[in-house]
Formats: structure tokens, sequence, C-alpha cells
């Protein structure tokens, strides 16, 4: 039973992370991060190889740029959870 609640909980909880992060990230990082994700999948499906030898360089830029703006937007939603957290105590 205990199980359940806590599956029930999930979309709740998933709801309130979304909010927080688009009160607290600004929305050039929301819009980089998934522009680099979306170049990752454009470079996979890439089946000309019109980048030629430039693929790997490409495909490393565009990870660092993703993983870069991921973290910063997970850091700044953490904090930003941590702060109601401490609020509504």
């Amino acid at each position: 039973m205990k199980m359940k609640l806590e599956i029930a909980r999930v979309p709740g909880e998933i709801r309130r992370l979304c909010i927080i992060a688009e009160e607290t990230t600004p929305r050039w990082s929301r819009v980089l991060f998934a522009a680099s994700l979306l170049t990752m999948w454009l470079v996979g499906q890439d089946r000309s190889n019109a980048l030629g030898p430039f693929i790997a360089p490409y495909l490393i830029l565009t990870w660092v740029l993703a993983g870069g703006t991921g973290l910063y937007i997970a850091v700044t939603v953490y904090k930003g959870y941590l702060a109601r957290r401490a609020a509504s105590r």
C-alpha cells in the first residue's frame, strides 16, 4: 500500500519541479538545453555525412553545452526546491 502512495505522488512532484524550473531558471537556459539535445539528435540522424570530419568535435561541443546547461538548470531548480521547502517549514 505504501508503494502505491509513493507512486501516486510522482506526477505531483514532477509538476512541482517543472513549476520551480519555470520560475527560477531563465528562458535562455531552457531553450539552449533543448536546442543542444535536438542538435545531438539531428547529428545522430545525419546519414549523408554532411558534417564530414567535423562530426566528432561538433558532437563534443554539443555534449559540453548540454551538460553545462543541464547542470545549471539542475542546480538552480534544486536551490529553488530547497528554498521552498525551507519557507514552508
